[in-house]
């Protein structure tokens, strides 16, 4: 149970949320670090108004744990009047596969650190899954319910996958901020354990090699660099390996 709900209020009588809002036409980085361990001041109602006021929400510094954004809503009552600002979290992911499982925990721990830091009016906290091909079968995805619970001060956990080919292309925007050039540095930084991992993996064709070597979200492309680039390295190892067993110098 969220704050409001333990302690009430002053006047002994608790203020029913109607409607829930969401405000934010922006969204910057915080490199500030203050709610790294503690996420007390995320849930604190003047920070919230601000943010909901200005339109703004956040991704958190880089390196923070559990969480990736920051919004904030307002719940109002039947007569439009505000009740007070719930914190939105949310974590995000891109995974070619990603379980109904591993959805799980990651939602309990994304609630567990709202509960410690005890918001006034609930929370809602949303895992947001790009880009996986599967489906998902969670009891808690995002939808009208979560408003429910939501106004009566609930601490909501939330799934919202989208699919690899979705109707607006966020999957697509989300897999190309990653560019064929840090991959490229990745192969680079990393080609002397390529010719282990090939020896571990007898049997795999050079394509499935390649591509479950590299980042799982790929981007639909005449010539995918990073991928043409390993081949051909797995090839070339390949060959290398070939001539050293019948004692050819190289």
């Amino acid at each position: 149970k969220s704050k409001r709900d333990r302690e009430g209020t002053e006047q002994g009588k608790k203020p029913t949320p109607a409607k829930i809002y969401f405000n934010a036409i922006q969204i910057c980085r915080n490199h500030l670090r203050g709610y790294a361990s503690d996420w007390t001041s995320l849930c604190d109602q003047t920070f919230l108004r601000n943010i909901f006021d200005a339109g703004v929400g956040f991704y958190v510094f880089a390196g923070c744990a559990t969480i990736d954004c920051v919004f904030s809503l307002v719940a109002k009552d039947a007569g439009g009047a505000v009740v007070g600002y719930i914190p939105l979290f949310v974590s995000v992911k891109s995974h070619d596969d990603f379980t109904e499982a591993a959805a799980v925990i990651e939602c309990h721990q994304l609630k567990r650190k709202a509960e410690e830091a005890e918001p006034e009016f609930g929370a809602l906290c949303l895992l947001v899954i790009f880009g996986a091909e599967r489906k998902g079968n969670e009891k808690n995805l995002l939808d009208k319910s979560c408003v429910k619970q939501l106004c009566k001060g609930g601490l909501v956990e939330a799934v919202l996958r989208i699919p690899r080919e979705d109707k607006f292309g966020l999957s697509d925007v989300f897999a190309s901020m990653t560019s064929d050039r840090d991959e490229t540095t990745e192969i680079l930084a990393s080609h002397c354990f390529v010719g282990y991992e090939l020896e571990a993996k007898i049997g795999k064709s050079k394509e499935e090699y390649a591509r479950e070597s590299l980042r799982k979200t790929r981007r639909k492309k005449t010539k995918d660099i990073p991928v043409d680039m390993l081949k051909q390295l797995a090839s070339d190892l390949t060959v290398k390996s070939d001539k050293d067993e019948m004692g050819v110098n190289t």
